[in-house]
C-alpha cells in the first residue's frame, strides 16, 4: 500500500471519539480471557458494555470493525491497535495529571552520600540529590505504574526495570516507540561540559532519547558475568546505585576521529574496562581479572 493509500490518522482517531465505542473497546479488552478467551458474540459484547440500544451499539461496533475490532465467525476481538489504544488509555497517559511530591528514597548520591530523592510530575519519574543537585534519572514512566502501587520502594523497582527495558531495546537498535531501527552512536550531549552520551535517533518515527556510555554496556555478557563472578547481580541492583552507569568520571574518551571509549567497570576492589566505538557497540575488554 502506498503512502497516499494509507488511512488519515485524523479519520482513524475521529473513530474512537467517542463515548460508545470507547465503551465497547473496554467492555472488549475487560472481558476475563479465562471465561471469553478474547472472543465475544454480538450479545455477549453487548450485554457487557451494557448498551440496550441495539441499533446504536451495532452502528458504533460496525465503526470499530476493522482498525480497532476484528469480527470472525466466532465473534469480536480488539485488533492489536485496538488493544495498543486501550492499554495506553488505561496507562493515564491521556487522561491523568498524577504527581508525587519530593521524597527520600534508600540510596545515597555518589557524590555527596545525601539521600537521594524521588519525584513525579508530567509522567516523568526524577531521581535527583537535594544537596548537590545532581539528576540520576528523569525518565518518561505511566501514571499507573505511579498509582497502583502504594510503596516507593515498588514504585522504584518497577521504574528501574521500565529504564532497563528501554536501554536494552535501544542497544539492539530497536524504537521503544515504534519498533523501527533506532541506531546509537557517541556524541557529546553539550559543547560545554565535553561529557559523553549516546544519541538513539529512530529511523523510521524520529524518536530521540539519549543514554549514558554505562547503560550501553550494562547487559554485556562480560559486565554480566564479572558482577556474578563477585557475588554481585547487577540485574537487580538499581540503576542510580551503579556507579559506571551514572558517573562521568567511570568514562573516559581515548579519542574522538574515530571514536574510542572506554567504561570502567568495578566491583569488589576489581576493575575492567569495557571498549566502546562510535557506533556506540563494544569492540574491546580489558583488564578483566
Amino acid at each position: 500500500m502506498s503512502e497516499s493509500d494509507q488511512p488519515n490518522p485524523a479519520d482513524v482517531f475521529r473513530v474512537v471519539a467517542d463515548e460508545t465505542r470507547m465503551t465497547i473497546l473496554r467492555a472488549l479488552a475487560e472481558a476475563p480471557y479465562d471465561e471469553y478467551e478474547e472472543v465475544l458474540t454480538f450479545s455477549q459484547l453487548r450485554e457487557r458494555a451494557g448498551i440496550r440500544d441495539s441499533g446504536k451499539f451495532n452502528y458504533h461496533l460496525d465503526t470499530l470493525v476493522g482498525q480497532f475490532v476484528e469480527r470472525t465467525d466466532e465473534g469480536y476481538s480488539l485488533t492489536y491497535p485496538g488493544e495498543l489504544l486501550y492499554r495506553t488509555i488505561v496507562a493515564g497517559l491521556f487522561t491523568r495529571e498524577t504527581e508525587l511530591e519530593p521524597r527520600d528514597i534508600d540510596s545515597d548520591c555518589l557524590d555527596c552520600g545525601t539521600s537521594l530523592e524521588m519525584s513525579y510530575d508530567e509522567a516523568v519519574l526524577r531521581i535527583t540529590c537535594p544537596e548537590c543537585e545532581r539528576e540520576y534519572m528523569t525518565v518518561e514512566f505511566p501514571p499507573s505504574a505511579v498509582e497502583s502501587r502504594d510503596a516507593d520502594a515498588d514504585r522504584l523497582e518497577t521504574f528501574d526495570q521500565w529504564v532497563r527495558h528501554h536501554v536494552m531495546l535501544m542497544n539492539r537498535d530497536v524504537c521503544v516507540w515504534c519498533a523501527g531501527r533506532m541506531p546509537g552512536e557517541l556524541r557529546y550531549r553539550s559543547e560545554e561540559d565535553r561529557i559523553p552520551y549516546v544519541a538513539h535517533t529512530c529511523e523510521h518515527c524520529g524518536g530521540f532519547m539519549w543514554t549514558t556510555p554505562g547503560e550501553t554496556v550494562l547487559n554485556h555478557p562480560a559486565v554480566v558475568s564479572f558482577f556474578y563472578e563477585r557475588g554481585v547481580d547487577v540485574t537487580s541492583r538499581p540503576l542510580w546505585e551503579l556507579p559506571f552507569v551514572v558517573s562521568d568520571d567511570a568514562v573516559e574518551v581515548r579519542s574522538e576521529d574515530p571514536w574510542d571509549l572506554a567504561v570502567t567497570v568495578a566491583c569488589e576492589g576489581d576493575e575492567m574496562r569495557v571498549l566502546l566505538d562510535g557506533d556506540a557497540k563494544v569492540v574491546g575488554i580489558e583488564g578483566k581479572e
